[in-house]
């Protein structure tokens, strides 16, 4: 973690996430995504987002894509942005990854409300999954 620090790289913030994938009649749970959502500060990128998701359990359930919007509300303006983001697959795979930044700059100490609402499209699922997490963070020092 220090030398992410040292390089200006920080994760504000980290959320869990742990979804479970119905079969296609959404009879029964066969498999689950696991993944995090975090909140990120670069010095050269400002606020920034990364989620990745991988499934596991008992099918071979794979990922199309995963597509949905970052939100943040800065303390200080009250005023809610938006970052939208989208990864699709070549070949769905077992895991996807998507980092977003919105080049937004904050002061230090600055408070943010930050929420994401997603949607994972899964081969084998009767409809894409959503999944949302909200989180508050402080800009550090860079």
């Amino acid at each position: 973690m220090q030398e992410q620090e040292n390089l200006g790289f920080y994760v504000l913030a980290e959320v869990p996430m742990r979804i479970p994938v119905s079969n296609t009649d959404g009879s029964r749970v066969v498999s689950y995504i696991d993944g995090t959502w975090r909140v990120l500060y670069t010095k050269a990128n400002g606020l920034g987002f990364y989620m990745s998701g991988t499934t596991v359990g008992i099918g071979p359930d794979l990922i199309k894509n995963v597509s949905g919007t970052d939100y943040y509300t800065s303390y200080s303006d009250n005023i809610e942005r938006s970052c939208p983001f989208s990864t699709t697959a070549l070949v769905p795979e077992q895991s996807i990854y998507n980092t977003t930044y919105t080049y937004d700059f904050y002061d230090v100490g600055t408070y943010l409300d930050c929420s994401v609402g997603c949607y994972f499209g899964v081969v084998g699922s009767s409809k894409p999954i959503y999944w949302s997490a909200t989180t508050q963070v402080t800009i550090p020092k860079l």
